[in-house]
């Protein structure tokens, strides 16, 4: 494969530049009009939806944004959908992409950016009209993308603020506010609010959340997409920290249920959360569009239900390079209700892609779909994120709710979660309906522990699982009940286990245990393209989990893809190097043997 380096500038939260290497598609992978894509065949009996594969493309200099694009959850029929894109300057991009009967097939379109008006530069990639019957993923509202180049210079229309000096000015970049809160109040016209300095939040501003007290600074609220308000560390100026007195009823931001419609189409970028109850949070109050970028969460605390981000009611969120880690209820990491990065109730269209979880009980907790709704509201997605010592878990709460729909883990890394990757507990099943996992291309190292897998499923729902590698893992896969049919596996296939500790059970379905692929697949019809073996992974202990030439994994996929977390070649795990930026004491390296 041809290897490519690009140097990614300084962005928010960042403060030196790193090196990224990424890998274009393999000769027999570029298809269609020269733009790469990966094939993918599988038989699945619905149209699907259509969505984008990665949701942001960042440049740091004028140059071509590539934005891919993907068809999950079914493969049935010809389907087609339109992509445009609008925002700042850039050259016109529109069309159409195409699936054929039984492609699954990760596609992609270039738009060229020859120059770069002043400050921050954000074009908007919108997909539109599907046909034969396939969906939009997100919706029409929130199936978009984001084309950035951020080079460290300033939006014309902005107000500024400096919590670390003591006098208060007019909110100009050369006399700043001293304060958040003058700032958010006097916006005005302004898009960006730049900040900077340690934002310490006390009892002197104060909110109510379920009719209790708290402490937390209320957002800003934008006008759409076109009119999107940024809260964003000041460029070249240190850090934009936001942190609380370690009490648990102190927050960050704080829309509650009250502030019907407030925090609306908001990105918070670049800002460090540290000792709060929660760093940023929405609660039931009709919120929409909220993104979160190059964000770090470190050290939550809450008395029920906690993480960095906590978008409950929400509808359309994309979290994009962010951290969160020690995340704990009243003190204990280990706490089933500590939801690391995210954690929701009846949250809706929430993306989470290339960041960083670890030290706590879930890294993604999606906690209910309300039993309300039609149980097709789309659940969390997640994306080239890196999961160590924790989850991503889909689990009905004990008051009822409807099935988790249409969720998305693909191309993550897992390390060490003591329990399962990926959880999925259905306590309601009179709410089944046809609403599919997506569980694919995942990487799982150590996960499991008992009688749990790595992947492990209680009424399993429809799910589609392939692509996958379980490298040391307890079990490969679980379904754990003999429900009824409509809750069984859609698809389990073309997936890699390797030393699997509890071999007389790597596989469970319906309840009952399997210890080959054969033999599973005699009954199942799963499995039957399963390999077992070392995938020879470059250096595991480093965290380069690409494929030696030789590994088994080559070409185990559908339609001769890899198995594993690089489908395209341009795939990036976590928020940049893992290894160089988190502290050996927040995350613990992975119990492995070299490779």
């Amino acid at each position: 494969m041809e290897r490519r380096s690009f140097i990614v500038g300084m962005g928010a939260g960042l403060s030196l530049p790193h090196f990224l290497t990424l890998e274009r598609a393999s000769a027999n992978q570029i298809r269609q009009d020269g733009l790469d894509a990966v094939a993918l065949r599988l038989s699945l009996p619905t149209p699907g939806r259509l969505g984008f594969y990665m949701d942001y493309s960042e440049l740091d200099a004028p140059g071509t944004h590539r934005f891919y694009v993907c068809r999950t959850h079914g493969t049935a029929g010809a389907v087609m959908v339109n992509y445009a894109t609008s925002g700042d300057s850039h050259e016109t991009a529109s069309g159409t992409l195409k699936w054929g009967d039984g492609e699954a097939d990760i596609k992609s379109f270039s738009v060229r950016v020859p120059s770069k008006p002043g400050g921050t530069h954000r074009i908007v990639a919108r997909l539109s009209k599907p046909t034969g019957g396939a969906a939009l993923h997100f919706g029409v509202e929130h199936t978009v993308a984001y084309g950035v180049i951020d080079d460290g210079s300033f939006a014309a229309r902005a107000v500024y603020f400096n919590a670390d000096v003591s006098k208060n000015g007019n909110g100009t970049r050369e006399n700043p506010y001293n304060n958040i809160y003058d700032a958010i109040a006097n916006r005005g016209s302004a898009t960006v609010i730049y900040g900077r300095g340690t934002v310490s939040v006390d009892a002197s501003h104060k909110s109510s959340l379920f009719g209790e007290p708290v402490n937390a600074i209320a957002p800003p609220t934008g006008s759409g997409e076109s009119g999107r308000v940024y809260i964003v560390r000041w460029p070249g100026a240190g850090n934009f920290v936001i942190r609380g007195d370690g009490s648990l009823k102190t927050h960050g931001f704080l829309a509650a249920e009250s502030d019907t419609g407030i925090g609306s189409w908001v990105t918070y970028r670049g800002i460090d959360f540290r000792n709060l109850g929660a760093g940023i949070r929405y609660v039931y109050n009709g919120a929409t569009g909220v993104n979160v970028e190059y964000c770090s969460f470190e050290s939550m605390d809450n008395g029920s239900n906690v993480s960095g981000f906590m978008p409950w009611g929400l509808d359309g969120s994309k979290v994009w390079r962010c951290r969160a880690s020690n995340i704990r209820v009243n003190g204990d990491r280990s706490n089933n209700n500590a939801g690391g990065l995210v954690l929701t109730y009846d949250g809706k269209n929430i993306s989470v892609q290339r960041s960083e979880i670890g030290n706590t009980a879930h890294g993604l907790f999606h906690k209910r779909i309300s039993g309300s709704r039609t149980g097709k509201d789309v659940s969390i997605n997640a994306r080239f994120n890196h999961f160590r010592n924790c989850d991503v878990h889909f689990g009905a709460a004990a008051t009822g709710g409807a099935s988790h729909s249409f969720s998305v883990v693909q191309a993550n890394l897992f390390e060490n979660a003591g329990s399962a990757g990926i959880t999925h507990i259905t306590l309601n099943t009179g709410n089944l309906g046809t609403q599919a996992g997506w569980w694919c291309n995942n990487i799982f190292v150590n996960c499991g522990s008992g009688e749990t897998a790595a992947i492990h499923m209680q009424l399993a729902n429809g799910a589609v699982i392939f692509g996958n590698i379980m490298y040391r893992c307890r079990k490969i896969w679980a379904d754990t009940t003999n429900g009824a049919p409509n809750s069984d596996i859609q698809m389990a296939d073309f997936n890699v286990g390797y030393k699997i500790s509890l071999g007389s059970q790597r596989y469970e379905w319906r309840g009952k245990h399997y210890s080959t692929a054969g033999k599973l697949s005699r009954v199942s019809g799963h499995e039957v393209n399963a390999r077992a073996g070392d995938p020879l992974f470059i250096n595991p202990r480093n965290m380069n989990y690409r494929l030696r030439s030789s590994s088994l994994a080559r070409g185990a996929g559908p339609a001769g893809s890899d198995a594993g977390i690089y489908v395209t070649g341009a795939e990036v795990i976590g928020p940049l190097d893992a290894v160089r930026e988190m502290a050996p004491a927040k995350m613990n390296p992975p119990n492995i043997e070299n490779s």
